[in-house]
């Protein structure tokens, strides 16, 4: 048996790891017992791996608790990160593929929406005025002004040009001024029959021929208590034209009652149009022509009876 005093520090902090984990032979740890009782330095090694090792492992119940917490942190990290990545996903995924397929959401016609539902929120309320500043006045009289009709010289198409010079003359302020009177007068006429909107609510988008010129619309209640559809165009977030269809599917059966709703709806598409197209602007372009353009603006339809007003 080798003597205690012919063994080295070095050996006996070897052998530390081994007798504190109880896991040596009983000669060993004779051997180091007894060098421990007389090495200072050893002592003090024995009482550093006590603290450093052996004191965490002396509760084995808090360790497994700590353990616990950190699968339970670690599985909250992983989902709130598959969370967010999902999140991430659908808001990236979902507008790119409805942009591509031309129908929902997308961030190229958030701007879109935006200004429709300021539209309708503005007819709905009754502020006509505000309402009028989403209509894109400018962008149809410069469109009006740049048609081209190539190397046609009949006699309609020449009288349209002869006007067309005269809207330019009379200038944008004149054209827009006549617009608004247009729109304000519709409007007027839509409050005596109690066909301005009330309650109103987004149903869908669409693309249109261009690719930033969306359809959007909306599904509305008169103030008469008649179900519609709204229908919005837009191009570069200005409104370029609107319509109205009455929801009428459930009374198409009766023939008379088809017919009652397609008279409604002719009437109702006479006011709900952009106002460019006024009876004003019409006599300067048409008034020379055959085109019998009068039959946008007047009806022979008595509206009271129509609408049952007293």
């Amino acid at each position: 048996m080798i003597k205690e005093k012919n063994i080295s520090c070095n050996i006996i902090r070897d052998l530390l790891p081994l007798y504190m984990d109880d896991s040596c032979s009983p000669d060993s740890k004779k051997l180091v017992e007894e060098h421990i009782k007389e090495c200072v330095t050893c002592q003090k090694e024995q009482q550093l791996y006590q603290t450093t090792v052996t004191l965490p492992n002396e509760d084995p119940d808090i360790n497994n608790i700590k353990r616990g917490i950190r699968k339970i942190k670690a599985s909250k990290t992983i989902g709130l990160i598959a969370l967010a990545i999902s999140l991430i996903l659908t808001f990236l995924i979902i507008p790119i593929t409805n942009y591509v397929v031309g129908s929902g959401i997308t961030y190229t016609n958030l701007n879109d929406i935006h200004s429709a539902n300021q539209f309708v929120e503005a007819l709905s309320s009754g502020d006509y005025n505000n309402a009028y500043s989403y209509l894109d006045i400018e962008g149809k009289y410069n469109a009006l002004l740049q048609t081209d009709y190539g190397l046609r010289k009949d006699e309609d198409t020449l009288a349209v040009i002869t006007g067309i010079q005269e809207i330019k003359e009379k200038g944008y302020e004149w054209y827009n001024t006549t617009a608004k009177d247009t729109f304000m007068n519709n409007m007027q006429i839509l409050e005596s029959t109690k066909s301005t909107i009330t309650d109103y609510s987004f149903r869908s988008i669409e693309r249109q021929s261009e690719k930033d010129s969306w359809c959007i619309c909306y599904t509305a209640t008169f103030k008469n208590g008649l179900p519609l559809n709204l229908y919005i165009y837009t191009d570069a977030q200005k409104i370029t034209a609107f319509s109205v269809t009455l929801q009428n599917d459930s009374i198409l059966a009766d023939m008379n009652l088809e017919k009652y709703y397609n008279e409604i709806d002719e009437y109702l598409n006479i006011y709900y149009q952009m106002p460019t197209l006024n009876k004003t602007v019409c006599e300067i372009l048409y008034d020379k022509t055959s085109y019998d353009w009068r039959g946008l603006f007047t009806r022979d339809i008595d509206v009271k009876s129509l609408f049952y007003i007293n």
